[in-house]
C-alpha cells in the first residue's frame, strides 16, 4: 500500500461519524485529523449550525466517489460526472462552512445557481490544466483523461486541440452570462432570504478565485511523498 493511499485511509477513517470504533491518536497526522475535526464541530455547536459536519460528509463524499467512466453521450452527462470528479461539492461545503452559514445547498430556490456555480469551476478548472494533463497523457503517465476540452473535442469532432480549446472557453463564457442572468431574476423575484444572498456572494469569490488560482498556479505539481509524508506518520 502506497504511503498516499495509508493518508487517505487515516483521513477517511478519522473523518466519519464520531463513534466510539476510533482508536486513540497515535501518531502526529491521527492527532492533526482529529484536533481540527473536533475544532469544526466544536463552530457547528457555537452556531447551532451543520455547516462544518456538511463539509465533512461532501469531503468522505469524494473519496467514496465511484471511477469516472471514459466516453461520454454529451456535456451534461460529463459535467454530472466532473462535478463529482472534482470535488465541487466538497467546494462548495467549504464555502458555506467559511462563512459559517445555515444556507441550505439543496435548496430549490438556489438549485439553478448552484448547478451554474458547479459548471463554472469545473469549466475554468479544466481549461487551466488542460495543457498539462493533455501532456502526460501523451507521454503514457496517465490511463485516461477527463478533462472538457477533451470531452468537447470528442463530443464535436473537431480537428485541432486548439478549436477545442476555443469551444470550451466560449462554454466557459456562456456559463458565466447564465450566472449574470439568474442572478438577475433572483434579484427580481426577490424571494431568497439573506444566508442565501450570503452564500452567493462567497461563491462569486470561490468562482473568482478558483479562476486566478487556475491561471497563476504551477499546475499538477510533482511532490515527492515519499520526502512530505513520513513526517506526519510518525
Amino acid at each position: 500500500m502506497s504511503k498516499f493511499t495509508q493518508v487517505q485511509r487515516e483521513f477517511i477513517a478519522r473523518m466519519g461519524p464520531r463513534l466510539n470504533n476510533i482508536d486513540p491518536p497515535t501518531t502526529k497526522m491521527q492527532l492533526l485529523i482529529d484536533q481540527t475535526v473536533e475544532e469544526i464541530l466544536e463552530v457547528d455547536r457555537a452556531s447551532s449550525n451543520n455547516a462544518g459536519q456538511g463539509m465533512l460528509d461532501l469531503t468522505l463524499r469524494f473519496f467514496y466517489r465511484p471511477p469516472p467512466p471514459t466516453q461520454f453521450k454529451d456535456m451534461e452527462d460529463f459535467l454530472l460526472c466532473r462535478h463529482e470528479d472534482a470535488a465541487i461539492p466538497h467546494v462548495l461545503g467549504c464555502t458555506k462552512f467559511s462563512i459559517n452559514s445555515s444556507v441550505d445547498l439543496e435548496s430549490p430556490r438556489l438549485a439553478r445557481y448552484v448547478r451554474l456555480v458547479k459548471d463554472h469551476i469545473s469549466v475554468a478548472n479544466d481549461l487551466a490544466s488542460w495543457e498539462k494533463e493533455k501532456k502526460a497523457f501523451d507521454a503514457g503517465k496517465v490511463l485516461y483523461m477527463i478533462n472538457a476540452v477533451h470531452v468537447v473535442k470528442n463530443l464535436f469532432r473537431l480537428a485541432s486541440d486548439g478549436a477545442a480549446v476555443a469551444m470550451t472557453q466560449a462554454f466557459q463564457l456562456q456559463i458565466e452570462v447564465e450566472i449574470d442572468a439568474e442572478i438577475e431574476r433572483l434579484v427580481a423575484e426577490n424571494k431568497l432570504n439573506a444566508e442565501e444572498w450570503r452564500f452567493i456572494d462567497a461563491s462569486i469569490y470561490t468562482m473568482s478565485g478558483n479562476v486566478f488560482v487556475s491561471t497563476v498556479m504551477s499546475r499538477r505539481i510533482q511532490f515527492n511523498m515519499d520526502n512530505i509524508i513520513p513526517r506526519f506518520c510518525l
